[in-house]
């Protein structure tokens, strides 16, 4: 088979495994390069990667069968005279191999799957290049990705990049190679003070409570500012700023959750808070959803309630034309006397 026909035949297969998801073209090829980069090799098994909950154990034992043949091998063409050290260093690098493409094969299985369960793209939206979603991945970027990709011997860990490769697919840039670094060298202690800062977020900004004042909310704060997650730590610091329009409504609104808040036109709505950082975005997008219900319900408490009528808690359906539509039923967190 020619160089041009196996990467024509491992194309279709990747295709084929990720096309219920609706993936463009471009990402298709994308995947493709990726995963060519990642285990090329392997690609004349594919049935190992596809089939069932026993994939990696599949692979696991069929790079093993390759490992054990290619040792047979360099034992035969042994030369006669030829150190005892020559065979071993060549059985380490052997293995060294085999065990880089363990970890990278599992990781190949996971990104996979996190292709599948993403939700369909999304249309472009107003202002985003096209290039953003079209660009070919790059180079430098895919050959370190390559190396961490390999070192991932947990299954956390893998599913972790897994996630990560699956983002940039989708849409290249999505993960700097800063980010990347990051991930790579994440330790346990950082890693829950990511967790703590995801539980807390509304979309892109975290409320700052007084119970972020003390603690172990201050703590992991602290951190996360010096480590580059989040941005104002400490006295004064951003604020989110909402105005109720001329029909008495002003929506604070998180990913999934939102606030409707009805009271005089005009009234502005201000509160402190801490700020996402473009690695914040990153590393958070690769965690589980926030708490938003919980930490919407923390800025009704600091809302300044004495020109509003009355405070709403809803899901939102959708975004349209710079308006937010909420979902019935609402629940009612605050109303002044007699609403």
């Amino acid at each position: 088979m020619s160089e041009h026909d196996e990467l024509l035949s491992r194309k279709l297969v990747i295709e084929a495994k990720v096309e219920a998801n609706g993936l463009t073209l471009n990402a298709k090829s994308r995947a493709v390069a990726a995963f060519d980069r990642l285990v090329g090799s392997l690609f004349d098994m594919p049935a190992a990667f596809f089939e069932g909950v026993s994939r990696k154990k599949r692979l696991h034992d069929e790079i093993n069968e390759r490992l054990k043949r290619a040792q047979l091998r360099v034992a035969e063409q042994q030369i006669e005279g030829m150190p005892d050290l020559g065979t071993s260093l060549i059985n380490d690098l052997l293995e060294d191999k085999a065990r880089k493409q363990v970890n990278a094969a599992g990781v190949v299985v996971e990104a996979l799957d996190a292709l599948r369960a993403l939700p369909p793209p999304e249309e472009q939206a107003a202002g985003t290049s096209a290039n953003d979603f079209d660009a070919e991945l790059d180079d430098d970027w895919l050959n370190q990705f390559t190396r961490y990709a390999e070192d991932a011997s947990s299954e956390h860990l893998q599913q972790v990049w897994g996630r990560v490769l699956a983002g940039e697919v989708r849409k290249p840039k999505s993960f700097s190679r800063h980010t990347l670094r990051f991930i790579a060298e994440l330790d346990k202690e950082t890693a829950e003070n990511c967790e703590l800062i995801r539980r807390h977020l509304i979309g892109n900004w975290i409320l700052k409570s007084d119970q972020w004042n003390e603690g172990t909310r201050f703590l992991a704060s602290v951190d996360m500012q010096r480590l580059g997650i989040i941005e104002g730590v400490g006295l004064g610091g951003p604020q989110q700023n909402y105005m109720i329009d001329e029909n008495g409504n002003a929506a604070i609104a998180g990913k999934r959750w939102g606030l409707l808040v009805h009271g005089a036109p005009g009234t502005k709505l201000a509160f402190p808070v801490f700020v996402l950082t473009r690695m914040g975005h990153q590393v958070m997008s690769l965690l589980n959803l926030a708490d938003e219900v919980a930490s919407l319900r923390e800025v009704e408490v600091k809302l300044d309630k004495s020109a509003l009528k009355l405070i709403l808690l809803g899901k939102i359906v959708q975004y349209k034309e710079n308006q937010i539509i909420f979902g019935e039923p609402m629940e009612k967190l605050w109303g002044a006397p007699g609403t």
